[in-house]
């Protein structure tokens, strides 16, 4: 995967996406394997904005059970699962536990009857997934069985007992997203990070693509397009309005969300925790209005999501930081003897989620509940569309609808899409356990067992391109047995050959996952910043300096936007 910019300027293409999020990512993958020609480009790095916060679940439809949407609910399951055949090295199933109490919404009864229903809409949920995949049915727990699993945890009313149900967990985002690219790659689209659309190309009411500028040589040029999809997450309003495009009769304003990772380990599922008077989260409706979650994640945990208004401009450091501080108030009001103090944050994740207007004075967010495709030929862009996305588990989804709305109002030789059945790039395997197995037996004692893992559930069958940049190698077999630094090594040697990493900081927080979850440390920092000075000719100075950078990458409590 390398940046071709004299493609990119150069040949004329069906379809060019803005955007290398997960939902950009996504609809480059839809067109390129549908056979039509695609160019993507992002204004910094691919995953760096808010596809990089997320509480990494995939979300099946019970949080959409008391809206009464059957529809919604199956859409979502349906979703999860080709998620998780996607990408079966990178996703894992998840349990939930949601505490019951009193006679409401959060009775034993009525979650009871939730998980039953959830069940019931859900019956195909594991189709065609393989058994360490399969998602077990909900199912109510006894207040003993609850104790056991969180025997800490304190309220102000009689627990019930518990629902238990199950959705999955990505383990890397940026790494499903990185391979979501890497797929559409494989089928001809030309992606391009750190090149920036500033203006939209038309002729009449024609879109004929995008006017782009390109960071490292501080050049415009024209990318030539017969349609233009803008999936810029949080960014599509402000680019709308930066290229005095509308969006038409459903106004949209970005609202912040927030998830923080902590140094402390957790029962190996999910707890719901309900927030009470000046802790309830901002949502202004919706039945996850008064939950977080705290979600085991690698060595640690995430707890999330709150929800702020977003002002522009506003970035305050994370140590005086309100919602954040909230959010640890939270955890600590139901789980006391965790103590969670802001010195155990490794690192905040922000991001910009669309939301309904509200008046300035009202501090609610009323998050827009399902994501959907604007067609901007009614306001006189015929050929332009724009992804307005919500969920991490619907990007697949809503790529296509996308890009289905394209070929039917443009009409062009394409096939049906291709990306409810294939898996993504590094995913062409059966039972994971198992392929781990047989790569175990063809590489001997070169590579120990937990090296092998790592590399095959970050990677997927693409390990073998990982390793094959190391020194020396023959097909990743070697005479004397790997260490982790030669793993990292040949990680950041992938990264910047294969996977258009140019900076320290797109190395190590979306690509090899060593500060997914916090600032790595300085000997790893050191370590990787040295590789890649081999490779990309810096000098000390630069090396200096992109230490600093990613050092203070980590400490930016929110994207610019």
């Amino acid at each position: 995967m390398n940046r071709d910019l004299d493609r990119l300027s150069t040949m004329q293409f069906d379809v060019l996406v803005i955007g290398g999020g997960i939902y950009g990512a996504f609809a480059a993958w839809d067109a390129a394997a549908r056979g039509l020609s695609v160019a993507l480009v992002e204004k910094s790095d691919f995953m760096s904005g808010t596809s990089s916060n997320s509480l990494k679940v995939l979300h099946g439809g019970l949080r959409y059970l008391p809206d009464l949407r059957p529809d919604r609910v199956h859409r979502m399951v349906r979703e999860r699962t080709a998620m998780m055949r996607l990408a079966p090295h990178l996703v894992r199933p998840l349990p939930f536990v949601l505490p019951s109490h009193g006679r409401g919404m959060r009775s034993r009864a009525v979650l009871g009857l939730g998980l039953r229903l959830n069940d019931a809409l859900a019956m195909d949920r594991n189709r065609d997934l393989p058994p360490e995949l399969h998602l077990p049915p909900g199912r109510l727990l006894s207040p003993s069985e609850f104790r056991a699993a969180f025997p800490d945890y304190e309220s102000p009313v009689p627990i019930s007992g518990a629902a238990l149900w199950y959705d999955a967990q990505i383990v890397d985002t940026e790494r499903f997203g990185i391979s979501v690219l890497k797929s559409a790659y494989a089928e001809g689209a030309c992606l391009a990070n750190y090149v920036e659309a500033t203006g939209i190309r038309s002729e009449g009411q024609r879109v004929t693509g995008a006017t782009v500028h390109d960071a490292f040589t501080d050049e415009s040029f024209q990318v030539r397009s017969q349609l233009v999809i803008i999936a810029c997450g949080p960014w599509t309003v402000e680019l709308l309005d930066k290229l005095r495009i509308g969006t038409g009769e459903r106004p949209i304003d970005p609202s912040l969300a927030m998830n923080a990772v902590i140094d402390r380990t957790t029962p190996g599922m999910a707890l719901g925790i309900t927030l009470d008077g000046p802790l309830r989260n901002r949502r202004g409706r919706g039945s996850g209005a008064d939950l977080i979650f705290l979600v085991p994640w690698k060595t640690g945990a995430i707890i999330g999501t709150i929800h702020e208004p977003y002002r522009r401009g506003w970035s305050p450091p994370v140590t005086s930081d309100p919602p954040l501080e909230r959010l640890l108030e939270a955890v600590n009001h139901r789980l006391p003897a965790m103590a969670l103090k802001v010195s155990d944050v490794r690192l905040v994740h922000r991001g910009l989620l669309p939301s309904h207007p509200r008046p300035a004075d009202d501090r609610r967010v009323d998050l827009v509940r399902e994501g959907y495709v604007i067609d901007h030929g009614a306001l006189g862009y015929h050929g332009l569309l724009s992804i307005v996305g919500v969920k991490f588990t619907s990007a697949r989804h809503l790529a296509e609808r996308a890009i289905d709305l394209a070929l039917e109002e443009h009409p062009r030789p394409a096939r049906d899409c291709q990306t409810r059945s294939r898996a993504i790039v590094g995913g062409g395997f059966g039972s994971l356990p198992s392929y781990i197995e047989d790569q175990e037996r063809r590489l001997g004692r070169s590579l120990p067992r937990p090296l092998l893992e790592d590399l095959v559930r970050s990677y997927g069958t693409d390990y073998k391109e990982v390793l094959a940049e190391l020194p020396n190698s023959s097909n990743g077999k070697r005479e004397t047995a790997l260490t982790s630094a030669d793993v990292m090594m040949a990680k950041v040697r992938y990264a910047v050959v294969s996977e258009m990493a140019h900076s320290l900081e797109d190395v190590v927080r979306r690509r090899i996952g060593v500060g997914a979850g916090g600032c790595p440390s300085p000997s790893d920092l050191a370590m990787c910043a040295h590789e890649m000075a081999m490779l990309l000719g810096w000098d000390s100075r630069q090396v200096d300096r992109e230490i600093h950078r990613a050092v203070e990458a980590f400490r930016e409590p929110i994207p610019a936007a």
